[in-house]
């Protein structure tokens, strides 16, 4: 391995440390409030992820069920206990693969000094560390804004090379689309834009 690409991977693996501390350090405290207890409320049912996902309205009304389904699933998969760390322990997860979506977006964009400038802003960045803490929608949309960038990025870079869409492109462009469709609508306007752009380019 090289130098560079020591640094690099040395500098993401700091990054992710620093913001996993951030985004996961005194989680239980008690500061949940608002539309956020929803997501407690549901957890606390233990309704199953598939109920969840067929009969949402029961649960929650016209609420896009997958990201209650994701937060269910994860603490009974895990058999975690319900409380205030464990409800938000899956978005502060949420947090720290945007840090790495985020470098890999910056370095499709720019190379990995740029992907590294791109990942150290969003390991910091005040507004994501709070949304990565609160079990919203926010942050999984997010992950995948910078996802779908990257996808975007990376099918770009292929045909200008001449060459077609990798299996990478759709490892990305698949859980991008999921994310900006399936988690709430206000992210909707985004998906469209995104979506016209990947038209465009194939």
């Amino acid at each position: 391995m090289s130098r560079i690409r020591m640094a690099t991977a040395l500098g993401l693996t700091l990054m992710v440390l620093a913001g996993g501390y951030l985004r996961l350090a005194r989680l239980e405290q008690a500061t949940m409030g608002g539309d956020v207890m929803e997501f407690y409320k549901i957890c606390q049912s233990g309704v199953r992820p598939a109920e969840l996902l067929v009969h949402s309205p029961k649960y929650i009304g016209a609420m896009p069920p997958l990201w209650f389904a994701a937060h269910n699933w994860f603490l009974q998969a895990f058999q975690l206990p319900v409380d205030f760390g464990t409800v938000r322990r899956l978005d502060a997860i949420t947090g720290i693969l945007t840090i790495l979506a985020a470098f890999g977006a910056g370095r499709a964009a720019g190379g990995r000094w740029i992907g590294l400038l791109t990942a150290f802003l969003v390991t910091l960045q005040p507004l994501h560390v709070q949304m990565s803490r609160e079990s919203y929608f926010y942050v999984p949309i997010v992950l995948g804004c910078f996802i779908g960038l990257w996808a975007l990025l990376r099918l770009s870079a292929r045909l200008d090379q001449g060459k077609s869409p990798d299996a990478g492109f759709y490892l990305l462009v698949l859980p991008a689309f999921l994310l900006l469709t399936h988690i709430q609508i206000s992210s909707w306007s985004f998906a469209a834009v995104w979506i016209v752009a990947l038209y465009a380019l194939l």
